[in-house]
């Protein structure tokens, strides 16, 4: 197995991945004309409601849930919560082209020569806390249940390996950026006792 070349960032420049474009060709011109060294695929959650971050995560595990009727997230819907578990948990986890336009676009125009100049590709997606801390079963978020968050932490990783497989037939560096914005809340209340539960699915989870 051939091994890839080091990366060595010296500087270069890369994107979050959320751009504002309804067009991702628009985005990927502009991303090969700012990052021509490390693109990412554009995440165009203007695109619909599938586009966006936590949608995207879900797939086809979307229709086990429905918006919360107050506040945020999404709560399963009854009698789905094993069979929900069960998709997370062995269920295949790939992005659908569907609700992630902007990396089927990114593998086009890689393919098409427009980022010639890429010393590493760059993915993203939403981290596991985050993403668990917008699903619901009942009024319990699943990060405060363990096997729940161990099951989305899981799902997470298999989707994450997905994305890094299909940018690494292109023989550079690939790297997955986790989006966690949920993090900053372990240093508050009723989030502070999970802590060690949410540091293991990043640094002791198989």
């Amino acid at each position: 197995m051939s091994k890839l070349p080091d990366f060595l960032p010296m500087g270069a420049a890369t994107g979050i991945g959320s751009l504002p474009h309804t067009d991702p060709q628009a985005a990927l011109q502009l991303i090969a004309q700012m990052w021509p060294e490390v693109p990412f695929w554009p995440h165009l959650p203007r695109l619909g409601i599938r586009e966006q971050m936590i949608e995207q995560a879900l797939g086809a595990c979307w229709r086990f849930f429905v918006p919360c009727e107050i506040g945020y997230g999404y709560r399963l819907k009854p009698g789905q919560r094993q069979v929900c578990m069960d998709e997370l948990s062995r269920g295949v986890a790939v992005l659908d082209e569907h609700a992630a336009t902007g990396f089927f676009a990114f593998e086009h125009a890689i393919k098409a020569g427009i980022f010639q100049h890429a010393r590493a590709l760059k993915g993203q997606l939403v981290g596991p806390m985050t993403l668990a801390c917008q699903l619901f079963d009942g009024e319990e978020a699943f990060v405060f249940n363990e096997y729940s968050l161990t099951v989305v932490s899981r799902y997470i990783t298999r989707l994450a390996l997905w994305q890094m497989q299909r940018l690494q037939q292109w023989k550079i560096p690939v790297m997955c950026f986790l989006d966690e914005p949920c993090l900053a809340l372990l240093a508050r209340d009723p989030f502070q006792h999970i802590a060690g539960q949410v540091s293991s699915q990043y640094f002791g989870v198989t």
